[in-house]
């Protein structure tokens, strides 16, 4: 293991002359953000340009979902791909996913954690932010760190990072709030939290949510004809063989009847997540959190990622459990995200185990320096066609997961 530090020098001159200009109600108001350094601190002493969306601006712009409350925060752009799909940009970074067979459209350069536990996909790039299990009846605020934070929290961070920090059981006794949207072409949102709290000591929390999402045309572009038709004349962008001796074609509706896969033409999203969220302090400064939950979901997202049409249909599904500690000034993190990817076009298929344990820190502040030791592990393990050693062919339609998962063993340093 390696084993880094960060000292880190302050001056207070300018900071004590903008508090002396604030009077007491401002003073008692300060946002105080984590993300920006790994450690609380008011927006003053933030050594990046950082944006607060608080639970209460989420709750009166009446956005139904995460990727449409982060319009609330300058400096990102977020796109609807597809109904209820969202690609998401930090100052307009554009990014066309790297180190892959073709071309997808979602940004690379953005870490998206929730709670400190990374959610970015290793295997392809980028952030499927309709494979997150939470929904905004978690949310307590989103914090939005825009500049380059890779010396915190590593490679993926080039842009910036989205902290999307969770909230339950605030009040003591029980917390129960339902919500619940219905919209125009079938669209619908539910979702459920429940609580207890137990004199602030110990708050224990469930959550569900639901979403749904139609499309409002049927029409593809196809790449032969260069007009939009129906899926039922849609021809292959690139055509797997059906008859080697004869080179004849697979027409789409065909080459997914022979593989057994179920293409919805009308379904954009559909998502379901569920959590459990505990939480105990021992007493000021020493706590431990717990969260555990899943979610599975099935979505159209763009992208020639089945060598067909720009949108293609994914099933997923996934189990995380994150556990948190600090105590004084050591805190620590661990935490497992494990489930499978599945496109109508089977090769493009892959399973994951995703391990970042090990993730320890220490903390220490002085008048004007600070010190800040840590360590970190990570393990990263995916099963795919493109992992395997023989490869894969366009032509093999009896795609099964073989035992030749690629891993790989990561101990960066943290700063």
């Amino acid at each position: 293991m390696i084993i880094t530090s960060l000292l880190c020098f302050k001056t207070f001159a300018q900071k004590g002359k903008v508090y002396n200009d604030m009077t007491l109600e401002e003073l008692l108001d300060i946002d105080v953000v984590v993300t920006a350094s790994k450690h609380p601190e008011d927006l003053f002493e933030t050594p990046l340009s950082t944006t607060i969306i608080s639970k209460e601006e989420i709750s009166n712009s009446g956005v139904t979902s995460i990727p449409e409350a982060l319009r609330l925060s300058q400096g990102l752009i977020v796109r609807e791909i597809t109904p209820g799909n969202y690609d998401i940009h930090i100052r307009g970074y554009d990014d066309i996913t790297k180190n892959v067979y073709l071309t997808l459209s979602y940004n690379t350069t953005i870490l998206v954690m929730i709670d400190n536990r990374i959610v970015y996909s290793y295997f392809s790039g980028g952030t499927f932010w309709e494979t997150l299990p939470v929904d905004l009846i978690d949310v307590e605020r989103i914090e939005v760190v825009r500049g380059p934070a890779s010396a915190l929290y590593g490679p993926n961070a080039v842009t910036g990072v989205i902290n999307i920090i969770t909230s339950h059981a605030n009040k003591k006794g029980k917390n129960i709030t339902v919500n619940s949207q219905i919209g125009t072409n079938e669209a619908k949102n539910a979702s459920v939290n429940i609580g207890y709290n137990w004199d602030d000591k110990t708050k224990l929390s469930f959550s569900g949510n639901f979403t749904e999402r139609h499309r409002f045309d049927t029409d593809y572009f196809d790449f032969i004809r260069k007009g939009y038709t129906s899926v039922d004349s849609l021809t292959m962008f690139v055509s797997p063989v059906k008859d080697v001796n004869g080179n004849e074609p697979w027409t789409f509706l065909e080459y997914q009847e022979e593989l057994g896969a179920y293409y919805n033409e009308d379904l954009s999203l559909r998502r379901v997540g569920g959590n459990i969220f505990l939480t105990h302090n021992f007493k000021e400064g020493s706590n431990f959190d717990i969260a555990v939950g899943a979610q599975k979901s099935q979505s159209q997202r763009t992208g020639f990622v089945n060598l067909a049409t720009p949108l293609s249909q994914t099933e997923s599904e996934s189990y995380y459990f994150n556990a948190k500690i600090n105590h004084n000034n050591l805190s620590g993190q661990f935490n497992i995200n494990t489930g499978k990817d599945e496109n109508n076009y089977k090769f493009n298929s892959y399973k994951f185990t995703n391990i970042e344990g090990g993730n320890l820190e220490y903390f220490k502040e002085f008048k004007n320096v600070s010190i800040r030791p840590g360590v970190n592990y990570k393990f990263l393990s995916y099963n795919s066609p493109f992992t395997y050693d023989d490869g894969f062919s366009f032509n093999e339609l009896n795609f099964e997961f073989k035992d030749e998962p690629k891993k790989t063993f990561l101990i960066p340093l943290l700063y």
